[in-house]
């Protein structure tokens, strides 16, 4: 296990909205997904939520983590037909999404997808006529599975920032796994369009599946997750990121990964039989999962079980 400091969390502040005292949560937490042995230190934030991993490992420790992970190869068809028809009904859904921002932009888009592990969304990009799609990945072995689709991906920050200006970034179930996420917005900021769209997707720490499971919660993947958001701390990441001339224009959630999140939070079957009835618990929970999402929406609560939070460059700065 990593050693982490003997400080209280008393003596520590929240990074994003400088609150004293943040609790320690997620003590000892075990890789339930790919079974890394290090476990890290996690404080919550009082005021904004916040849940961040405190200190953060150096890097080559954090790049231990990925020795096993599910980027390393393009996707592969499911073996059952529901896993099959699941993989198309996500690919469906990223499309539409996509093909919705794109319209929003000039028509010769440049987009980066910055995290993009084996491609999947620069191959969508690709298909829905972008101009320039370009990927940031430094993990080597999903780098190589990009690569190999004969997509354009940097395994250096500079290198993919350079091909810019962007129109288009996309986050997708990234920032969690960043040490310095600030920094990095603040440096794709300065590399998109004046007008450009950021389109972030992180696991919500305020979602439905998050209360009921507590600490099996399968967003919180620790270690490799070390900045977990709910929709309070987005609000507190802004102003940092309005001075670099990032705004913040929406917030919302979405159940599209409920079913993926259920099972991953349930303990492991012991008996194959179990997998079946996993699986059907899971297609009865869901309607209702969305249903209810709808409903707190309604009230200004979020429920979802991923955010989605949509930032634009502002259209008066200039290029630095």
């Amino acid at each position: 296990m990593l050693d982490c400091p003997s400080t209280s969390a008393a003596a520590e502040r929240c990074p994003l909205c400088d609150s004293n005292g943040p609790e320690a949560v997620l003590e000892g937490r075990t890789d339930h997904e790919y079974g890394v042995e290090t476990r890290l230190r996690y404080l919550r934030c009082r005021d904004c939520h916040l849940v961040f991993a405190h200190p953060v490992p150096d890097a080559a420790t954090l790049a231990s983590f990925y020795t096993s992970y599910s980027t390393h190869a393009a996707q592969a068809p499911a073996r059952s037909a529901l896993g099959r028809s699941l993989q198309r009904g996500l690919r469906s859904a990223r499309s539409r999404e996509l093909h919705r921002l794109l319209r929003r932009l000039p028509r010769a888009a440049r987009c980066l997808d910055y995290g993009c592990g084996a491609g999947a969304a620069l191959l969508t990009l690709n298909e829905l006529g972008a101009a320039r799609v370009v990927g940031h990945e430094p993990d080597p072995l999903a780098r190589l599975a990009a690569t190999q689709q004969g997509l354009t991906v940097h395994g250096i920050e500079g290198d993919a920032l350079a091909e810019g200006p962007f129109d288009l970034v996309l986050l997708d179930h990234v920032i969690e796994h960043l040490p310095d996420p600030i920094s990095t917005l603040r440096s794709l900021c300065a590399a998109m369009a004046p007008g450009g769209l950021l389109l972030m997707r992180t696991p919500n720490t305020q979602s439905l599946l998050a209360r009921w499971f507590g600490d099996r919660w399968r967003g919180w993947e620790t270690p490799r997750h070390l900045w977990l958001f709910g929709r309070t701390s987005i609000e507190a990441l802004a102003p940092s990121l309005r001075e670099a001339g990032l705004q913040l224009c929406g917030v919302k959630s979405s159940n599209r990964m409920f079913l993926g999140l259920l099972h991953g939070s349930l303990p492991p079957p012991r008996l194959r039989a179990m997998v079946w009835v996993r699986h059907g618990l899971a297609l009865l929970a869901w309607p209702g999962a969305e249903l209810w999402r709808w409903i707190a929406s309604a009230f200004g609560r979020l429920e979802g079980e991923e955010l989605l939070v949509l930032w634009q460059a502002d259209v008066r700065r200039s290029l630095r």
